[in-house]
């Protein structure tokens, strides 16, 4: 264990596109990158003095269970997949690429110049196998260090994961990060693993929350797609995971990216 978190550290500068606070950091391989104080609205709303960086890997990072693989996953199509895939290297390992985006975070300012912690979402594209998840679960910790940000039932850091095959103890904690399922049948599985669950559906109800029919589980919409809130970052819920699972809440995505696709994939499953 001690060997994997000190894999993705690196000693020399990474390469950097783009200019000033807006530039990207990128590993060395060009298999993951870090966009810094990304443009992405949904994630901060600058106008009020949010921040975030964001970071991606190559599709060699995602599991192949993933039933959105090549199959509608917004990340390849639209703006998401404008800003990353054109230029993310998806040739080498699900371990290169955890390593290099681990250099990147080691990379990235977790405070603006007057000392502000600033946000993080990990994986806007990609994911991390369970055998690397050390290696980006210690960048992520170090890069909370460095902010000296105080946790209190919210995190710094969010993301989600399809992989199945991992315990969420793994990731530490210093992040939160919930397990992306595809029917409600999948959340008690979730949680099995210490997750609180964020389920993609082709579209919701309400804005409301609402008990899934075949199961019962609590399932609130997004409230940034259904208008609550401007921006992950002051909703907050997303990086409340603990709070998600103590409380048996399920985050609903309507689904986004290649819709049509989406939509087969979960009729598929």
């Amino acid at each position: 264990m001690s060997e994997l978190v000190q894999l993705g550290r690196s000693a020399k500068p990474l390469p950097t596109t783009g200019s000033g606070c807006n530039r990207t950091i990128w590993s060395r391989k060009g298999d993951a990158q870090i966009k810094l104080r990304s443009q992405n609205g949904k994630l901060a709303d600058r106008s009020k003095g949010e921040l975030v960086h964001q970071t991606a890997t190559g599709m060699q990072s995602c599991p192949p269970s993933c039933p959105f693989l090549r199959n509608g996953c917004y990340r390849e199509h639209g703006r998401v997949a404008l800003n990353i895939n054109d230029r993310l290297e998806h040739g080498t390992s699900a371990r290169s690429a955890a390593i290099g985006e681990a250099a990147c975070i080691d990379a990235a300012p977790a405070t603006t110049r007057d000392g502000r912690p600033i946000h993080m979402r990990v994986h806007v594209g990609g994911d991390t196998l369970a055998p690397w998840v050390p290696i980006v679960a210690a960048a992520v910790s170090r890069y909370v260090d460095r902010s000296g940000f105080e946790r209190n039932g919210r995190a710094l850091t969010w993301g989600y994961t399809h992989v199945l095959d991992v315990e969420r103890p793994a990731w530490g904690p210093d992040i939160s990060i919930l397990a992306s399922v595809q029917h409600a049948r999948e959340i008690q599985q979730a949680r099995d693993r210490g997750f609180a669950a964020a389920i993609v559906v082709n579209e919701v109800p309400s804005a409301r929350g609402f008990h899934d029919e075949s199961t019962g589980e609590f399932i609130l919409p997004c409230p940034v797609q259904s208008g609550g809130a401007r921006s992950c970052i002051s909703c907050g819920l997303c990086l409340r995971d603990q709070y998600l699972y103590d409380n048996g809440i399920t985050i609903a995505f309507a689904a986004h990216g290649a819709t049509r696709k989406v939509a087969n994939a979960l009729k598929g499953n």
